[in-house]
């Protein structure tokens, strides 16, 4: 029985050559798909589950809320860590992180740029599961000025030979001994460590007040602990550590600061939740957003559905073609169950060619996948137990899901019917099939919107108007390791003719900016803000060109104007003042206190993404040995002259000190990384889907001229031109392709326009979008109409009567 299965599909194969690479075509990039995203959404999904107790560690974030101003940091005191694991029974073990960012590894002569040097208690290792590859300690980290290597950097830095032992020195002011090498931290892991030293090596990590919160903490639970009820604790524990400074710094109790809407708190995060269920600023994590995982799974299940639908409507509008061999098999003896089994044989053998297929499809991808979302995604075949049988299931259940609707369609005529004529397939079946070529347009439609919307989305962020001059800025990193030159050195730039202005300061645009409660003599508690300090110098607001809509820039000449601020137009919005020159401010976190008299308002700039809405922000001028960065406005249209240059002279300063510089408008660019990559995928899947789309249209047209080869013969004896007969045709998927958009417009505006929301900054829904995808539809199907058809149409008349 199986062999005669087997040579009947066959056979078929062999006569109808065309609609088997169709189906096999369509359904191998369907498979192709699913397994490419299935790949990203597996890796996605495994974040930080390597880690032994994943499912019970939390990090600890802070949250304040002032004047209607909410913040939330994976940020807390040196203290906390210590005081939970005492107060709270729930709590059994915890580590304090510190990201020593922009770190500069010194050996010997030579220097290493590090992002990811970190800090970290001794109880690390016992947190995160991290294997030791070797150490001089049982426990490592407990000791100051002791550091543990991975296996990467180790090699990196000292090749072949042993680190154990070997010193290093951060930034050439600390010295460390490496005492241990661990296995490289996975992809998967949220966080990027290459270094990690011991905390106690910071003086600030042995701090006592709660009031600064430079830490990453993580606490493992008990697994019993309910984390509701760990944080309902929470607040009373902050209240006993922060009300003397909230009494002090705002002359008003803790309860009365809480009552009056403010906040100030810790909360718990999941460590499974970080990766993509962050909604947290100023996080070093790696994270994604969950609603991306789940664009990509339905793209995925789009594409798929799409060549299923191709199949479903070629078997069937094939199959009025298998009358009479249906009518001879049942006459014969065959019963409906045995033409059903024969069917779903053929589903299945074209299913399998098609996963093989797709499969070589995906290997063929690999490389550019991994390019394209900077991984190294693989598929292990026999490595992985769980991969063969998924491909196994797959190709029985897309066999049967394929297979069964034309199965039961086909076996359902009437023998004696079938040997008379063709096989006929009632008006509802044939509705039916339209739905699924209508369905097709849809889904087309619909990732034609998206793609268009990404992208014009990307460029309003691009071409949005930043507020400051982003062309040609330059930023030079960590510009204090100059020390108390850094004023000759800015002079020495100023020399040079392809350098029209610099400047010196802690913050910049997009870093370096940091917190700090700030108000007025007699302010209530509900005016008090957390507005973010810019600490710059006197050329700054000149160097970026901010634009002052109210006072004065600082003035080198005026001594006063070093406790002095100036603010931007959103912190005037939220303090409500009228006369913003005429109130003075003083803050109550940092190193500054005192009153600072505001001598001007500049016009809102982005200093994030625009994911972000603008927040109020204060522009003081910076201590001496704060200058963290320095800006140079180039004016020069040699762009490599003026940077080897300006290395030159900072090589002059500074020996043994990286140079390492950026644009500001590459690093605003860079902030869209998420959109970027969203938009490829959208517009690759997009040409997929019409791709798929069109070819099974294609296989559709086939079928109905072939059926119709009689009729066009006549009207072309009866003096039928090529443009009519091609009007015949057309007519039915221009009506498909106009109920498709009525379908798929309020779908994509409601898509869309969810996915905008995440941005603070965005696009408006525009009618010509849908004009566009509309009249691309229209182009696609013309021309795939038009092929087939100007073939038959073309065909002797004479020919076309003899047909059949």
């Amino acid at each position: 029985m199986f062999r005669n299965y087997l040579l009947s599909t066959l056979r078929q194969v062999k006569k109808h050559r065309l609609f088997f690479l169709i189906n096999v075509l369509s359904l191998s990039i369907g498979i192709a798909t699913v397994v490419l995203i299935s790949l990203y959404i597996h890796f996605e999904l495994s974040f930080d589950k390597e880690v032994k107790d994943y499912k019970h560690i939390y990090r600890v974030c802070w949250e304040t809320t002032l004047n209607n101003v909410e913040r939330k940091v994976p940020a807390s005191p040196a203290p906390l860590c210590a005081s939970f694991i005492k107060e709270f029974p729930e709590v059994v073990n915890g580590v304090r992180l510190y990201n020593n960012n922009e770190s500069i590894v010194v050996l010997g002569k030579e220097s290493f740029k590090e992002r990811n040097f970190y800090f970290a208690d001794s109880t690390f290792f016992e947190m995160f599961s991290v294997p030791i590859i070797s150490s001089l300690e049982s426990k490592l980290l407990t000791k100051p000025n002791t550091l543990v290597l991975t296996e990467n950097t180790a090699f990196k830095l000292f090749g072949d030979e042993t680190a154990i032992g070997k010193n290093i020195s951060l930034d050439g002011e600390m010295d460390f001994e490496v005492v241990g090498i661990c296995k490289n931290f996975p992809a998967n892991y949220h966080l990027d460590i290459d270094y990690i030293a011991s905390i106690s090596s910071l003086p600030k990590s042995q701090a006592t007040g709660w009031q600064n919160n430079p830490f990453q903490t993580y606490l493992l639970l008990r697994s019993d602990a309910s984390i509701d009820d760990l944080q309902s604790k929470i607040p009373e524990l902050v209240k006993i550590h922060m009300g003397a400074f909230i009494q002090r710094v705002m002359n008003m109790s803790f309860d009365e600061f809480i009552g009056g809407g403010s906040n100030y708190n810790y909360s718990l995060q999941g460590l499974k939740d970080i990766h993509l269920r962050s909604d947290m600023t100023e996080d070093a994590a790696k994270r994604t957003s969950m609603s991306n995982i789940y664009i990509f799974m339905i793209i995925a299940l789009l594409i798929l559905i799409l060549a299923i639908v191709n199949y479903v409507n070629l078997s069937t509008a094939k199959g009025i073609e298998r009358g009479k061999e249906i009518g001879i098999r049942k006459i014969v003896g065959a019963s409906r169950k045995k033409i059903i089994k024969q069917y779903l044989g053929e589903s299945i053998f074209i299913t399998m060619l098609s996963t093989i297929c797709g499969m070589m499809l995906v290997e063929i991808a690999l490389p550019f996948i991994n390019s394209l979302f900077g991984r190294t995604f693989s598929v292990s075949y026999f490595d992985n137990l769980v991969v063969l049988p998924s491909l196994l299931i797959l190709v029985l259940g897309l066999g049967l899901l394929s297979g069964l609707y034309p199965a039961f369609v086909l076996s359902s005529s009437s023998p004696l019917l079938a040997l008379n004529k063709e096989l006929v397939i009632n008006n509802k079946r044939t509705d039916f099939r339209s739905m699924l070529i209508i369905f097709q347009y849809v889904i087309s439609f619909i990732l034609i919107i998206a793609t268009i919307v990404v992208f014009e989305q990307l460029n309003y962020l691009r071409d949005q108007k930043l507020g400051f001059d982003k062309e040609q800025v330059l930023v030079l990193k960590n510009a204090d390791v100059i020390g108390e030159s850094i004023f000759t050195f800015k002079e020495e730039l100023m020399k040079e003719s392809y350098v029209s202005k610099v400047s010196l300061s802690s913050s910049i645009p997009g870093q370096g900016y940091f917190s700090s409660f700030v108000y007025r003599d007699g302010d209530s508690e509900e005016d008090i803000v957390s507005p973010l300090i810019f600490p710059v110098d006197h050329d700054f607001i000149d160097c970026y060109d901010l634009e002052i809509i109210q006072g004065r820039n600082f003035d080198s000449n005026i001594r006063t104007d070093s406790m002095a601020l100036i603010m931007n137009q959103a912190a005037v919005d939220v303090y409500g003042l009228k006369d913003p020159l005429n109130e003075a401010y003083f803050s109550s976190g940092g190193a500054q206190f005192g009153s600072f008299p505001v001598i001007g308002v500049v016009d809102n700039f982005h200093f994030e993404s625009l994911h972000e809405s603008i927040k109020p922000c204060f522009i003081t001028v910076a201590p001496f040995g704060r200058n963290r960065f320095i800006t140079i406005k180039l004016n020069s249209d040699d762009i490599a002259g003026a940077v080897k240059g300006i290395k030159s002279k900072w090589e002059s300063f500074v020996d043994n000190k990286l140079f390492e510089y950026y644009f500001i408008d590459q690093y605003f660019d860079s902030l869209y990384k998420q959109e970027e990559l969203l938009q490829r995928i959208f517009t690759i899947f997009s040409i997929l889907s019409i791709f798929i789309a069109s070819i099974g249209l294609f296989g559709i047209v086939l079928l109905m001229t072939g059926r119709r080869t009689k009729e066009i013969g006549i009207r072309k004896v009866l003096g039928a031109s090529h443009k009519t007969i091609l009007k015949l045709f057309i007519s039915q998927y221009l009506q498909w392709i106009g109920i498709s958009v009525i379908i798929g417009a309020p779908i994509a505006w409601w898509a869309t326009n969810k996915w905008l929301q995440q941005f603070a900054y965005r696009i408006n829904f525009q009618f010509w979008y849908l004009l566009v995808a509309f009249i691309l539809l229209i182009i696609v199907t013309l021309i795939t109409v038009y092929i087939r058809i100007m073939k038959v149409s073309k065909q002797n008349p004479v020919d076309a009567l003899r047909y059949e």
